[in-house]
């Protein structure tokens, strides 16, 4: 098959085609492999030539990247149509969303414009300001426009997670709880699920593991000791009953010392070689490992999927930097049938959440993209002589209105159970002279409150979370209640 092109023909001209230059080249290598084996299965068909090839795989990309989620025009008669997204969202309650966005000359990590963090305004249009919203309206949601039937929702974001990870299917639900349980309630409903005692997490607001497995009607089945868990302890422990396998990362504590784990080719093939499912709660969601995070053990989704994981789970507002969601990837057998669990129609994501995905799953095509578009990884990115420059900023500020203080290195913390060792360098600011306690509360009483920190009854504000323009009003608050 001469008339294929070489790998690196798919990345020149993907290069040369407008509007996808910040595209990796490692993602577009990636994405080129899996569609010469489809060109060559037959699954895409095209002329034999190398130029239509590179042609259609552009034309893949640019439908990847320009989101489904299109406003429609009802013209049905119908008010609350359910495939058109029920009912519409009133402007006024949109403006409520973001009005003190909307009031603000610069959104908190911005740039200025568009509204706030979540975009630059117009790209998706998941969340742009009264007008131009592709999902506030009428919106098809659930509607295909080219069969004029009815589709399923987390259709949209398919084909974006599949170029981006390699999945074969996505599920989103509310919040990755809802993942497990309807994951335990489709497949291990009065059977076993294996799981390491060393992975019987527990995580904020007392939720257990144990108990979500209980409620589903799943059976736990402990394997190994809390630090030492080998691949021969499941193996014993797989039976007649054995429903699927369950890893889950300990997301937000770490165990050191004498310690062994399982790694997760050798539950792969297990799992295979024995014919049940296997699953791993990945808890943060990192997509993609950008250079910042080099070094740091925190599993990468797309590895996940690439080592052969059947089913994996992960939210989607902690290292994915998008609102609350529970999204589910992995092999389409698997996500076909929770689709089809009536718990699916209890947990299900709205309009606004499938939207939110999508423009925030789309930021990891390029590295460069998400650390200046994504506030979790811009933040994450800042520099140690801009946190410096930022507490010096607004110690100087807060003195000038008569308020001691001082600056103190410190350290932050990813946190929401992402990264437990990573330690941040920062600066913080220490309050001095008053009530520590009074100030503490009187700064969250303000219209625009103020959190910080309340140590040994002083007040200590990390600049590493702070926006440069919430200096300005910090100070004002802070002149206000001393």
């Amino acid at each position: 098959m001469n008339w294929i092109p070489a790998v690196n023909d798919f990345v020149d001209i993907v290069k040369k085609n407008g509007g996808f230059e910040g595209i990796d080249d490692s993602l577009i290598k990636k994405n080129a492999k899996v569609f010469i084996q489809r060109v060559k299965a037959g699954k895409v068909v095209v002329e034999q030539d190398k130029e239509s090839v590179l042609s259609s795989f552009c034309a893949y990309v640019k439908a990847v990247f320009d989101c489904p989620l299109k406003p429609v025009i009802n013209a049905t008669g119908i008010v609350l149509h359910t495939n058109l997204g029920r009912s519409p969202i009133s402007p006024s309650m949109i403006e409520c969303l973001f009005s003190n966005e909307l009031k603000s000359p610069l959104p908190p990590f911005t740039k200025g414009g568009g509204c706030g963090a979540f975009t630059k305004g117009g790209e998706c249009g998941a969340f742009t300001k009264v007008g131009g919203s592709n999902c506030f309206g009428y919106t098809n949601i659930e509607f295909d426009l080219s069969t004029g039937k009815r589709a399923y929702r987390d259709d949209h974001l398919v084909d974006v997670f599949s170029f981006l990870t390699g999945t074969e299917d996505v599920v989103v639900v509310n919040n990755n709880a809802a993942s497990l349980y309807l994951i335990l309630k489709t497949f291990a409903k009065g059977k076993e699920i294996i799981i390491s005692r060393g992975e019987l997490i527990e995580i904020g607001g007392s939720f257990r593991i144990p108990d979500i497995m209980a409620d589903a009607g799943a059976v736990l089945r402990e394997v190994g000791t809390t630090n030492c868990t080998r691949i021969s302890d499941y193996e014993k422990a797989i039976n007649a009953d054995t429903a699927l396998i369950l890893k889950a990362h300990t997301s937000n504590y770490t165990v050191s010392g004498y310690t062994e784990s399982v790694e997760l080719e050798e539950l792969v093939q297990l799992a295979k070689k024995r014919k049940i499912p296997f699953v791993y709660d990945a808890g943060s969601g990192l997509i993609r490992k950008p250079k910042l995070l080099e070094g740091t053990s925190e599993p990468v989704i797309s590895e996940c999927i690439e080592r052969g994981v059947d089913i994996v789970c992960f939210s989607g507002d902690k290292l994915m930097g998008a609102t609350q969601a529970g999204i589910i990837l992995g092999k389409a057998k698997y996500l076909s049938k929770m689709k089809k669990h009536p718990m699916m129609r209890v947990l299900r994501a709205d309009k606004l959440k499938i939207a939110n995905l999508y423009h925030a799953i789309s930021m990891f095509r390029s590295e460069d993209e998400l650390m200046r578009d994504n506030v979790v990884f811009r933040m994450l990115s800042q520099t140690v002589r801009d946190l410096e420059d930022r507490a010096n900023r607004l110690s100087d500020m807060l003195a000038e209105k008569g308020v001691k203080n001082k600056v103190l290195k410190s350290v932050a913390q990813i946190g929401g159970g992402s990264l437990p060792d990573l330690r941040l360098d920062s600066f913080e600011i220490e309050i001095g002279g008053g009530n520590g306690e009074e100030m503490y509360f009187g700064l969250m009483a303000l219209d625009k409150p103020v959190v910080g920190l309340l140590r040994k009854r002083k007040v200590y504000l990390d600049v590493f979370t702070v926006d440069n323009g919430d200096v300005e009003e910090i100070v004002r608050g802070v002149e206000r209640v001393k």
